[in-house]
């Protein structure tokens, strides 16, 4: 089956989901050494000592916390900043973070780790575990998820303060925790793509984020319905005569990003922030640049004002002032292929690969106009697997279905008696449809190793 290559900085996209495969033997070193270290010097029934100090007392509460919930680590969603470690405590008070973690106040400026991106996470491990960060990479050539340099190793059960990801769908910094009672733990820090919040799959991640302080809602805020909100894909020329694929994504809530890059090959350059309306005009006020590995690439502002048009589908942008959606070409209209709930309307079918029969498992998924939907999953030759039925919705360009089995055999052991989830929904110009995984079930082996999953329009009804 043709699987093209929706933008490698969005397929980073949902990857950060499924778990990466390091350089195990730099990973083993670092954990191992700190491991040992801890059991020589630790003794995870001891209590931590309480201290006069606001700071002190907390550390405390929350190595309780971890040890009463049986977690490894705390951590924290704690703003957004690109500044100097002073500006980002200025940040702090300003927006009255020390209130409720004046542990913040604490941090030493060396504990400050950074990769690319200005997304800050408080991390606090349990006492009697050994931590690991490392930059966390993508490999273009296997598209896995593969572990860069070490920025740091440590056993000491102080407050850490990570900043990175310049992407919202890739985080580029990797947490590895080993306990002392053999647990261990692979967490990279990134926000739900649903409402904003922590994105947290275990019960080994204790969320500490202060939401009310950052004025983050739990629940996505969605007012009318308007079809100009959800995601966005086209390709076009650039001034050179290369196709450029093209992606824009908005929210109810007023956030944007866009990206461009070659249709089967890198992202060139990725944006995000927010968009605002003015009379009949969309203004995009967002920050980002080259996509880069090395730190070399410098950011800067993207500002444009377009006037924008919605129908049958489409959504059309005319270029008013400020920076093209691509270089020289100013001035220039582009239509752009939605992902709303008409687009979704119709059986999309894929295939994979089963190691076990040596054959392909064909995946049909039908989304049908009244929220129901089915799935079968058979061999291609007239042999089902499972079938399901159940219901779905899109919003905001991400698809949820949930599907209970009425049909199947004991073929897959593994066979879920319901499906469904949370997936990122995009078209290409073909019309085919990718699914990026945000949670719940992995559809394929495909989505479960890369993090999506791509359907060829096999019937459309809308």
């Amino acid at each position: 089956m043709r699987k093209p290559w929706w933008f490698l900085c969005v397929v980073l996209c949902m990857l950060i989901l499924i778990g990466c495969q390091g350089e195990e033997a730099q990973i083993q070193e670092s954990i191992t050494t700190a491991s040992e270290t801890l059991m020589t010097t630790q003794d995870p029934t001891e209590s931590t000592d309480g201290g006069d100090s606001e700071e002190e007392s907390q550390m405390a509460q929350i190595q309780e916390k971890l040890y009463q919930e049986s977690a490894l680590c705390a951590v924290a969603y704690v703003g957004y900043n690109g500044g100097s470690f002073a500006e980002i405590q200025e940040g702090f008070v300003t927006d009255g973070l020390l209130e409720v973690l004046p542990i913040l106040s604490e941090i030493k400026e060396e504990n400050l780790i950074s990769a690319e991106g200005s997304e800050l996470y408080l991390v606090i491990p349990r006492e009697d575990v050994a931590i690991s960060v490392f930059e966390q990479l993508f490999d273009e050539i296997t598209a896995d998820l593969t572990y860069g340099k070490a920025l740091y190793t440590g056993f000491e059960p102080e407050a850490l303060l990570l900043r990175g990801n310049i992407s919202d769908i890739f985080p580029n910094l990797a947490i590895l925790i080993e306990g002392q009672g053999g647990e261990t733990l692979e967490y990279s820090p990134s926000l739900n793509l649903m409402d904003g919040t922590l994105y947290v799959e275990t019960s080994l991640i204790c969320d500490l984020t202060p939401y009310e302080a950052l004025g983050i809602v739990a629940e996505p805020i969605v007012g009318d319905e308007d079809d100009r909100i959800g995601m966005w894909f086209t390709e076009a020329l650039n001034t050179a005569g290369d196709t450029m694929a093209l992606e824009l994504t908005l929210d109810y809530e007023g956030n944007a990003t866009y990206a461009y890059g070659a249709p089967d090959g890198e992202c060139y350059e990725f944006f995000s922030g927010s968009w605002y309306e003015e009379d009949d005009l969309i203004i995009l006020d967002l920050y980002g640049g080259a996509v880069s590995y090395d730190g070399e690439a410098e950011s800067y502002d993207f500002h444009a004002q377009f006037r924008w048009e919605y129908a049958d589908g489409k959504l059309t942008l005319y270029h008013v002032d400020g920076m093209g959606l691509l270089y020289g070409l100013e001035g220039g209209t582009f239509e752009f292929y939605s992902s709303n709930r008409a687009s979704l309307i119709g059986l999309w079918s894929t295939s994979d690969y089963d190691s076990v029969t040596d054959s392909y498992i064909y995946f049909d998924l039908e989304l049908l106009g009244d929220d129901r939907c089915s799935v079968l999953i058979h061999n291609g030759e007239g042999v089902t697997y499972a079938a399901y039925e159940g219901t779905w919705n899109v919003e905001a360009g991400v698809l949820n279905f949930n599907a209970l089995i009425f049909s199947g055999n004991n073929y897959l052991k593994s066979m879920n008696q319901e499906l469904g989830g949370y997936y990122r929904a995009s078209f290409d110009t073909d019309g085919w449809l990718t699914l990026y995984y945000i949670d719940g079930d992995t559809l394929t082996e495909y989505m479960s190793e890369v993090g999506l999953e791509i359907f060829e329009p096999t019937v459309s009804y809308g």
